[in-house]
């Protein structure tokens, strides 16, 4: 067997292992004697490959654009259900009838907590359709590209108008862009300046007053909500604030 053909044997062997451990669940003691290698190679090769195809995957967008998706709908849906967007597959099980009073008083209460619940789903509902009205579904490509002039000196990194405004207006720190796109802090900055973005002027101008009202009336209708809930939710009513005035709002 050549170099070649021995590492390509072990490439394949260590991902059928990833493989059975994920889908059979062996324990690493077990796959260990399969393999012949020590509880150790297992626990090395499956956290290997976890981490490699989280990162060579995890890249790839799972959810096309609006034009994408009514592109591709079906005629049936063109006609009835122009706007869908997304499909959620549910599977319905049959069971059996209960028969035990105790069993069902605990079908009973499972059934009172789902009404329950059904509020919070209704409100779901109402705030995934804003959602989909106010956040247009769209993919930008965040990486930073190097452009090579051929003279001395370190290439420039080529940074669009359009990633910087996305970034921006999800209301990303300067330092986490620059780590977002793999480039300085200093790069960063210049290119803002270079495009005329700013990093504050999206801001909506709002007292703290103003604020603590808005935040209020929030936590009135959601309970104990976190502070990304709250900016999500003011975002929605038109309102944009930086996280720290949101978190200062709450705590106050």
């Amino acid at each position: 067997m050549t170099p070649v053909q021995s590492v390509l044997c072990y490439l394949l062997t260590s991902f059928f292992l990833f493989l059975v451990r994920v889908k059979q669940g062996f324990p690493i003691e077990d796959l260990a004697v399969r393999f012949k290698v020590s509880p150790s190679t297992v626990s090395r090769v499956f956290l290997t490959w976890a981490n490699f195809l989280y990162f060579m995957l995890g890249q790839i967008p799972i959810w096309p654009t609006k034009v994408q998706v009514k592109a591709n709908l079906p005629d049936c849906f063109k006609l009835t259900y122009p706007n869908t967007c997304v499909i959620l597959d549910c599977t319905e099980i049959k069971v059996q009838t209960l028969s035990s009073k105790v069993l069902l008083a605990r079908f009973a209460h499972a059934a009172q907590v789902y009404e329950e619940g059904q509020a919070d789903l209704d409100i779901i509902a109402s705030l995934l359709t804003e959602a989909d009205r106010n956040f247009p579904c769209q993919y930008v490509d965040l990486n930073a590209g190097a452009s090579y002039s051929g003279g001395p000196g370190r290439p420039r990194m080529e940074i669009s108008r359009e990633q910087l405004e996305y970034l921006v207006e999800n209301d990303i720190s300067i330092p986490d862009i620059a780590q977002v796109l793999g480039v300085s802090v200093s790069t960063v900055k210049k290119r803002l300046r270079e495009f005329g973005i700013s990093s504050t002027e999206s801001k909506t101008p709002i007292s703290d007053t103003e604020l603590d009202a808005a935040v209020q009336g929030i936590q009135q209708m959601f309970p104990n909500p976190g502070y990304r809930r709250v900016q999500s939710q003011l975002f929605l009513n038109g309102i944009k604030v930086a996280q720290r005035r949101v978190r200062e709002t709450m705590h106050r």
